[in-house]
């Protein structure tokens, strides 16, 4: 199959419907990266992490040149130390068991995250993307020694297809070239590959290139070398990651294939069981994993003990430390090749009991900074492979639940006539469900006026849990047409409901119906795996996903106050037993309460809108609201006492 699959994937994907009624989601390149779009100048506040890299003497880079891309959680882009350009998409999500954390991955897009060519309708043809260009390198020289092809210069670098992105297909090619200073020109093809001649069959593993560097005409200063590659530039597609690359004298192609580096290969799973992200008035006890999942790995040819590994976790706001979790005896690690990742359970699976976060009261971030220590002391370690023994983790509480990272890999959608979609979620106490967010993907026809996504429409829908799967349903909103907010440069889209929603504590499913066969693609998280709790039915019935990844779905919840379907019993019994008048209401209304209230209490009011918007709240001391500003409409008004809900009641304004 050619590359016409990213334009009519979702045609091809309806036919193949017909041949395999079982098989009815599917995941899809994304047209964007809003990874990159959000995040153009992200820095994380690292807390106590040592320098990414030595600066290098200047205007030359000495030889070794090394770069393993372990700054991923920290930065988007290539190190400027480095590299020349950012067209490179720097990650954790797409590679699969790379050498190490973070890696370059080549697509179509340039570095805003934007297609090269989002009108081509060539989508057959493989055109230049990315390119990855090294600084000027010291080739002359190194130290007292004059450097020439006898001294055994070689470039090697692990590269994977695919992982969990898309495809590159047999028309795709990821290319190096050697510079020659003398003579300022360009080597083209001192190596090159093609994509995957079987599209079926994902790549899953690195595999090692090793490239002399031989020709006289290279050993000047300014010798440089690049990465480019050739796909559909339409599109997020044809994907290869590249990681650890490597450039040094007095190397073999044969024995120099391991490095004395231990590392982390993944970030490590959230300290949530089940989300990314959840309310903090949500979160007990039991939200909290038992164990983490890590996946540490050895990329020498012998066994290494890993002496310290901990967790320190800071406050993002202050960069204050809170607590440090010791993860256990010393373990030994056996090299990679052989023993895979670490199975030393308190370092596989180290032990989050003991982690208590303060209390907070409204959105927080934390930061979990894993590190390891090895029987391979820093004296044998290059500096070069220093920094890969750390990783950064951030673990936020929002005002919705989110089993995504909030960072999107591929597209996910379902086929079927009024197909549906649903994820999981449990209340610990009553909330209030005011909104949902979608991140929706622009596959099909944008209008760049209106940023919707035209020929689709959706219901947003709240299901009771029928025995941990979507049961009856409890609310539907009206029909909506697909958002996508491309220049206010965010991926979700936040849609209030007609009325908020106030629910019990439980279990629920919230999702959407679509109403266009041929779906109606939602962005996925392939590196976070919650896919037990969503559920679709293109028309045969709730089925639990069997794609590795989370739903971009989030549902939001709380208020200020909240009013909409309250369920609750107020602090006293006076409720429905204060007389609001006249109704309806021109310039004021009036509040007149009952003997049984105190006139020293201190008692308020707000009024809300159809969308659950508080857009009026004052004190009741002359006993009479001004609504002379608010327009005619439909509202609701809350009364308080010391702050606590004692009667709602629905009031016309009508001027």
């Amino acid at each position: 199959m050619t590359n016409v699959k990213h334009t009519f994937i979702l045609i091809i994907s309806f036919v193949f419907l017909l041949c395999n009624s079982y098989s009815q989601e599917y995941i899809t390149p994304l047209k964007y990266n809003h990874n990159i779009i959000l995040n153009k100048s992200k820095i994380t506040n690292s807390p106590n992490l040592k320098p990414v890299f030595p600066v290098p003497p200047k205007p030359f880079i000495q030889l070794p040149f090394a770069d393993d891309f372990s700054y991923a959680p920290n930065s988007i882009y290539p190190n400027t130390t480095y590299w020349l350009d950012s067209m490179v998409y720097v990650n954790c999500g797409y590679p699969i068991a790379p050498p190490s954390v973070g890696v370059a991955t080549f697509d179509g897009l340039n570095k805003y995250g934007y297609p090269y060519t989002p009108n081509s309708t060539n989508t057959n043809a493989a055109q230049p993307a990315d390119t990855l260009t090294s600084v000027p390198i010291n080739l002359y020289t190194k130290g007292t020694v004059t450097l020439n092809p006898t001294f055994n210069v070689g470039l090697s670098f692990f590269y994977q297809r695919a992982g969990r992105g898309d495809n590159p297909e047999s028309i795709d090619s990821l290319i190096l070239d050697f510079y020659k200073p003398a003579q300022q020109t360009w080597t083209n093809n001192v190596w090159s590959l093609p994509g995957n001649p079987y599209p079926n069959n994902l790549d899953t593993i690195f595999r090692r290139v090793f490239v002399w560097v031989n020709d006289t005409s290279y050993f000047h200063q300014g010798f440089q070398f690049r990465f480019r590659n050739k796909c559909n530039t339409s599109g997020n597609f044809d994907q290869w990651h590249v990681d650890y690359i490597y450039m040094d004298m007095l190397r073999d192609s044969i024995a120099d294939t391991t490095f004395n580096d231990q590392t982390f290969g993944y970030i490590p799973t959230p300290i949530l069981n089940n989300y990314c992200s959840m309310p903090w008035r949500q979160f007990i006890p039991s939200e909290q994993a038992a164990n983490a999942s890590t996946f540490m790995r050895n990329n020498n040819n012998v066994g290494v003990n890993i002496s310290l590994y901990n967790t320190d976790v800071y406050s993002a706001a202050t960069n204050t430390l809170i607590t440090s979790l010791s993860r256990g005896p010393n373990g030994n690690l056996l090299p990679f090749n052989t023993g895979g990742w670490s199975n030393f359970l308190p370092h596989s699976n180290p032990s989050y009991t003991a982690l208590t976060l303060p209390a907070f009261t409204d959105s927080a971030d934390f930061i979990l900074k894993h590190y390891i220590t090895s029987s391979a002391t820093s004296t044998t370690v290059p500096w070069y492979f220093l920094n890969n023994d750390t990783v950064l983790q951030t673990q936020k509480f929002r005002n919705y639940f989110a089993p995504d990272d909030g960072s999107a890999e591929a597209g996910y959608y379902v086929l079927g006539s009024y197909g549906k979609m649903a994820t999981k979620f449990k209340l610990n106490t009553a909330d209030t469900l005011r909104s949902l967010r979608i991140y929706f993907d622009p596959v099909g026809s944008l209008s760049s006026v209106s940023n919707t996504l035209t020929g689709s429409t959706f219901t947003i829908t709240l299901w009771a849990d029928g025995g941990n799967k979507p049961g009856t349903p409890m609310y539907r909103n009206s029909s909506l047409t697909p958002k996508y907010l491309d220049t206010l440069f965010k991926p979700f889209y936040e849609y209030q409901l007609d009325a908020m929603q106030y629910l019990s504590p439980g279990n629920y499913w919230i999702g959407f119906q679509q109403g266009v066969a041929t779906g109606i693609v939602v962005g996925y998280d392939r590196d976070i795996d919650h896919h037990t709790s969503l559920y679709f039915d293109s028309g045969n019935g709730w089925q639990q996903s069997q794609i590795y990844g989370s739903i971009m779905i989030n549902p939001v919840f709380g208020l200020q106050r909240t009013y909409v379907g309250i369920k609750e019993n107020f602090a006293t019994s006076k409720n429905n037993t204060i007389v609001l008048y006249p109704n309806p209401a021109n310039t004021t209304i009036q509040v007149k309460f009952p003997n049984t209230f105190s006139n020293s209490t201190n008692y308020s009011a707000s009024i809300f809108d159809n969308l659950g918007r508080e857009i009026l709240t004052q004190n009741l001391t002359r006993s009479q609201i001004n609504i002379s500003a608010l327009n005619n409409g439909i509202y609701i008004v809350c009364i308080y006492e010391n702050n606590v809900a004692v009667d709602y009641q629905k009031v016309i304004i009508q001027h």
